[in-house]
């Protein structure tokens, strides 16, 4: 499934719609498509979840409400789970994604089926799409996928918010037009430096077209883990009105 997201909501369409609307109105001749055809580590999933949450100790006297179907962890500690994420993030040598919301937020179950699917991973030949000619071509030429590292942190909790607002998340929400950070909301980390970049916007007058698979990519880019390049079609953003007609 691929994501639409505005203030409103989310329209949701597959992700293999996504594609064949994609191979039918671009030209294929495009580098970073071509050479994931050419290429076994494009076939590689991007996702990978940073670490096991039961490595974090459960809070004294929390007790989840549905331990096997959690995704946001209101009863381990969100510091903790995000130096272990970080720290999982750094051996790999991959960048990590931080993903605030909770479980009974709707848009976030609907991300987890978006980007997380089980019956079908999103992979770097699916990311291809959205990135430029030489990050794609690095994939191919070093025969080495790109893996983006998970962390799931539940927002609505004291230990959340208090992470949120040490990282700077919270000042970036405001910054982005609201008054607390909104679920969910995606940051990318470098591990090495902290450093962070999100492209998050409340109430975006001119969103990416193809939602969170454009603003993961420009996230890396920004981070420097993708090489910026030419601008793709499919990275262009539309006013909410056409969005679905790009």
């Amino acid at each position: 499934m691929a994501v639409f997201r505005f203030r409103a909501g989310l329209i949701l369409i597959s992700i293999s719609s996504l594609l064949m609307f994609l191979m039918s109105h671009l030209s294929i001749s495009n580098l970073a498509y071509a050479e994931a055809e050419r290429s076994n580590a494009f076939n590689e999933a991007l996702f990978e979840q940073a670490i096991d949450y039961n490595a974090v100790d459960l809070i004294k006297g929390c007790k989840p409400k549905n331990p096997k179907r959690t995704l946001y962890h209101k009863c381990r500690d969100s510091r903790s789970i995000y130096e272990v994420a970080k720290k999982a993030a750094l051996e790999k040598e991959q960048p990590l994604m931080v993903i605030f919301g909770f479980d009974t937020c709707p848009s976030c179950r609907q991300l987890e089926s978006v980007l997380f699917s089980q019956k079908k991973a999103i992979t770097n030949k699916d990311f291809a799409h959205f990135i430029s000619d030489k990050a794609a071509q690095d994939i191919r030429t070093q025969n080495k996928p790109l893996k983006i590292s998970t962390v799931k942190i539940h927002i609505r909790n004291t230990h959340g918010a208090k992470l949120a607002e040490e990282l700077g998340v919270t000042q970036l929400a405001k910054d982005r037009g609201w008054h607390r950070v909104w679920s969910p909301f995606i940051v990318l980390v470098d591990p090495k430096t902290g450093r962070i970049h999100s492209e998050e916007q409340w109430d975006a007058k001119d969103p990416y077209c193809y939602g969170y698979f454009s603003e993961i990519a420009v996230s890396l880019e920004e981070l420097s883990y993708l090489k910026k390049g030419e601008v793709l079609k499919y990275r262009d953003k539309c006013t909410q009105e056409t969005a679905l007609l790009k």
